[in-house]
């Protein structure tokens, strides 16, 4: 059985269910500060308990998270480039980096903490690679 991608709220409210290996890096592309990666299980309900939390999360970070739900048993490749060997895990990317991670089921409020963290370890690398760019284009301008 293959897993499709669907929307389930339009514009910046989404959360991409059915990540493949294959559509992993269309996910990753995206603008927002952070990206979020929910690792459920079909066998295993009480993996998607998280779920609830990350779909009340999307419309409190509106425009600053993008969400995405991968199901473990569809996506080896993915859950083997994570190291996944627990469901549920979250796991948040800034500019390409994991910038955290948790196992196991937590509470809304506990969710909003560590996204609120991950967000400011996010904004931190966005400025810093700002200042490498200033940096890098001052370098250049003085070498011409």
């Amino acid at each position: 059985m293959q897993a499709v991608s669907s929307v389930v709220q339009p514009c910046d409210r989404t959360i991409r269910f059915g990540l493949l290996d294959d559509s992993l890096s269309d996910f990753l592309n995206t603008e927002c500060h952070l990206q979020l990666l929910l690792f459920v299980s079909r066998q295993y309900s009480n993996s998607w308990i998280n779920l609830v939390a990350l779909y009340s999360m999307m419309k409190n970070y509106s425009g600053k998270i993008s969400a995405g739900v991968c199901l473990v048993e569809d996506a080896p490749v993915i859950c083997s480039h994570f190291n996944i060997d627990c469901v549920p895990t979250l796991i948040a990317l800034a500019h390409d980096y994991e910038v955290g991670r948790f196992v196991g089921i937590r509470s809304q409020d506990e969710c909003e903490r560590l996204v609120d963290r991950w967000l400011g370890l996010a904004g931190r690398m966005n400025k810093l690679n700002e200042s490498i760019v200033n940096e890098t284009i001052n370098a250049c301008a003085g070498v011409a």
